[in-house]
């Protein structure tokens, strides 16, 4: 009786956190777009959608954590029943120093195999860059001495890509995660060659961090290869704040503190104060929490999930006989 005793406990418990990941991961399928984005999909998908334009190339710029792969995935699933189009994307931080042409023009020939055109440009121009001409590249192949035959493998197969009856939209993600200024020019030089006609790139990264690698990132210098960027549009740390608390199904009062910091209706009240002081919460720890909410705190929806995450945790703790605020507070 034990053993079945113990054998169901852990049954439950297995299907238990199952269960809640199997929440955790439908909650985050079936994810809202902030309505301040909206602008930005539309924005993206008439740049997707426009084949009358010069400039095939856009950048989204925005911090870490701000939604920017978010808005991608949006834009991908509202396009995916559109036959008229082929997403590549790319994680630019799994991209060998030393593979970043012949990997990215293998996923290119893996969209024509797909739509049954078939070439041996694409192994060529494989071929081209295991020898060398991959090491070369740092800034455009017109910039650079080339192989004349690597330069026709290159060309031929840009032409072979034209034969495509569909727009490519290659999505360069992370690029200003990389760390190395050698990877980074090697992908600015692939968008440089290859955009243009039925081939449109969208590169995420944020210009701050791209000049903390290298200086010379600069957004002149960035505008060569990247010439039009629109900025993310910013969410409100309450309203990011807001939907979590909502997601989580917790107090919105325990909270209120922290709303303080952007909403003036929710500023906490002289007798709040005093009964901070006089009950649970010490000196050195109250005043923290006073600093904490005069100063501007900026977040980003990345940030504040896991916050949420990290403080449902704590609270669903029974055990902890301490407030809740506290505990929020401390994890804050």
């Amino acid at each position: 009786r034990s053993v079945i005793f113990i054998i169901l406990l852990a049954t439950y418990s297995f299907t238990s956190k199952n269960k809640k990941m199997f929440i955790k991961m439908e909650s985050k399928n079936n994810e809202k777009l902030y309505e301040e984005r909206e602008e930005d999909l539309e924005y993206i998908k008439k740049f997707i959608k426009n084949n009358d334009r010069k400039v095939n190339i856009q950048g989204i710029d925005g911090e870490f954590g701000s939604g920017k792969t978010f808005l991608i995935e949006k834009i991908m699933e509202d396009l995916k029943e559109d036959r008229n189009y082929e997403f590549i994307k790319i994680r630019c931080l799994l991209l060998g120093k030393n593979e970043v042409y012949s990997y990215i023009s293998q996923q290119l020939n893996r969209v024509l195999r797909k739509n049954l055109i078939f070439t041996g440009h694409s192994q060529k121009l494989k071929n081209s860059l295991i020898k060398g001409v991959d090491n070369k590249f740092f800034g455009g192949l017109s910039d650079i001495f080339v192989n004349e035959n690597s330069l026709d493998d290159i060309e031929n197969f840009k032409k072979t890509l034209l034969e495509l009856s569909k727009t490519i939209v290659i999505i360069f993600d992370d690029i200003d995660r990389i760390g190395e200024s050698e990877k980074i020019d090697k992908i600015l030089s692939f968008i440089s060659d290859f955009s243009g006609e039925n081939i449109k790139i969208i590169v995420l990264y944020n210009l701050e961090n791209l000049k903390s690698i290298n200086e010379k990132y600069e957004r002149m210098y960035i505008e060569k290869y990247i010439p039009i960027t629109r900025e993310i549009t910013p969410v409100s740390f309450s309203k990011l704040l807001r939907k979590e608390i909502k997601n989580y199904n917790l107090n919105l009062n325990e909270f209120r503190f922290l709303l303080s910091l952007e909403e003036l209706t929710y500023k906490l009240y002289e007798d709040d104060i005093e009964r901070m002081k006089e009950e649970k919460f010490k000196d050195d720890f109250e005043r923290m929490i006073m600093k904490k909410i005069e100063s501007k705190i900026k977040l980003t929806p990345r940030n504040l999930k896991n916050f949420m995450e990290e403080t449902s945790d704590y609270l669903s703790k029974k055990e902890l006989d301490i407030e809740n605020r506290i505990i929020i507070a401390y994890i804050f």
